[in-house]
């Protein structure tokens, strides 16, 4: 059973209640919008639309009332707009004949007003630039049997409605100044907010319902790759670096997985690399420790055996042991970062010929032949002691992996960007494509047969790469099976920048 890390926050809200939370405060949000707007705002937004329209009245009715002739048109206007209307002479601040009166509407209030309360509306109008709008509460009585409308009586019922006037001071179409008084109902808003009351009660229960239906689907999209891709980093930090990781109908989700997995196979990868570079380093080590062991026995033993062959033979084992315990060291400070560069301006050109001519002597009688292409004047600045060692590493991989050919060819040159470019090239068996990005690694193979290195203690690609990292120099190989290899670095001029490393070149 996988252990719970520590940490793990156990009292943490679910995605799934998350995404309901958030639709529920969203219903709740969008059901208070609505209820303030016709609570508060619904008696403003229909008293101003009922205003708008009677002014578009008022302009109609200004076109064709010029003279009581007028009135088949009034009352169409009228009929149209459901409202009651007059037309009096306006002239020099008071208030004329009616010469036009239309009652659309059984309820109007126009009929009751005093010719006072007309012009006092006629004179606020005037005050306020032609145009003003009052509401009246009209009380009438309602006789139930023939619906006549007439006060007293034992079968009376008093009913209420409120009525909205607009007056409007204009002029008709033959230029004369009028005043226009218009009449509408306002309808009992009242008893619509109840009702629309009534109806966000119950909107707003369908509403959370369906937040948590919605939130239940949806949730379970998002949650369940999101879980079994939770079961799956459970497996892989347990070690099951074969575990894979399923994908779900969203992009995002799809391009995790995918990361997932491709960490999940790099992590196999380091795993296998470690496994052998423990078999590795133990197939190095045990081989010079029995060789020492068995040449001191001898030496022990058997009486004339302590000759200086012997000797020798136990100093280079020996020293073979201490390389490799230092090149593990080096490459240990590279990884961890506290390996520090002494940089100096140098010749690279004249640092490889002189590096060439060495192996030349070592290995002519073996039949290695070194062809240098080098040019004149390739000042770097680098540290060179562990540029030569770079330098070497790449030779001696070269010298390891040429195959019978035993041509080892080595430029340097100056790139067209500036850089200070070095190639190593050998004509071995070369190393197949879809390994070349592993072949960095410590004791990483290409075959399947560890080889003892011939020069070094085969952690020199590893450490060639810590080295130019700390360099920030450009590497990389190309190599072609039956073809061979060409391992290449780049450095700065000698009065350049450090060049940014980039991953296509490793």
């Amino acid at each position: 059973m996988t252990r719970r890390r520590e940490g793990t926050p156990e009292g943490r809200q679910g995605l799934r209640w998350t995404v309901f939370l958030y639709l529920a405060i969203f219903c709740v949000a969008v059901l208070l919008v609505i209820w303030m707007m016709q609570g508060f705002l619904l008696n403003l937004i229909y008293y101003n639309i009922a205003v708008r329209r009677l002014d578009r009245a008022a302009g109609e009715l200004s076109e064709v009332a010029c003279s009581p002739d007028d009135y088949e048109a009034a009352q169409a206007l009228a009929v149209g707009y459901q409202m009651s209307l007059a037309v009096f002479e306006w002239e020099e601040g008071e208030l004329g004949a009616r010469f036009l009166q239309v009652n659309g509407d059984g309820g109007s209030v126009l009929p009751r007003l005093t010719n006072g309360e007309l012009h006092a509306l006629c004179a606020e109008a005037a005050e306020s630039g032609g145009g003003v709008e009052r509401s009246y509460i009209h009380r009438y009585v309602f006789r139930l049997p023939d619906g006549s409308v007439e006060p007293g009586g034992e079968n009376e019922q008093l009913f209420e409605s409120r009525r909205l006037i607009v007056v409007r001071l204009t002029e008709n179409s033959e230029g004369n100044p009028i005043a226009i008084f218009l009449d509408c109902a306002l309808l009992p808003v009242g008893t619509a907010a109840s009702t629309l009351l009534v109806e966000i009660i119950l909107l707003s229960g369908i509403l959370i319902l369906a937040a948590l239906i919605l939130a239940y689907f949806l949730s379970r999209r998002i949650v369940q790759p999101i879980t079994r891709m939770n079961r799956s980093a459970q497996a892989l930090a347990a070690g099951h670096y074969d575990v894979h990781f399923e994908g779900g109908s969203y992009r995002e989700i799809e391009q995790l997985s995918e990361t997932l997995n491709y960490a999940a196979s790099e992590l196999g990868k380091v795993e296998n690399l470690q496994r052998e570079l423990i078999a590795n380093i133990s197939h190095d080590l045990r081989t010079p420790l029995t060789m020492i062991i068995g040449y001191g026995e001898i030496m022990r033993d058997i009486a004339g055996e302590n000759t200086p062959q012997n000797v020798q033979v136990i100093i280079d084992e020996a020293k073979r042991l201490s390389d490799l315990v230092n090149d593990l060291l080096q490459l240990s400070r590279c990884q961890a970062g506290v390996e520090k560069l002494q940089i100096e301006k140098f010749d690279m050109g004249e640092t490889v010929r002189q590096t060439l001519d060495r192996y030349r002597q070592l290995l002519a009688s073996r039949g290695f032949v070194f062809e240098e292409k080098v040019e004149a004047g390739l000042t770097v600045r680098a540290d060179r002691q562990k540029i030569l060692q770079v330098l070497y590493n790449l030779i001696n991989n070269a010298v390891n992996y040429s195959g019978d050919s035993r041509l080892i060819e080595v430029g340097c040159y100056r790139t067209e960007a500036g850089a200070v470019r070095l190639e190593v090239i050998d004509h071995g068996e070369g190393i197949p494509q879809e390994k070349l990005p592993d072949i960095w690694q410590r004791y990483y193979k290409a075959d399947a047969q560890h080889k003892r290195s011939v020069v070094g203690s085969g952690l020199g690609l590893s450490i060639v790469r810590g080295i130019l990292e700390l360099h920030r120099a450009r590497y990389g190989v190309d190599s072609r099976v039956g073809k061979g290899s060409r391992f290449w670095f780049e450095l700065p001029p000698e009065d350049g920048e450090m060049l940014p490393s980039t991953d296509e070149k490793r």
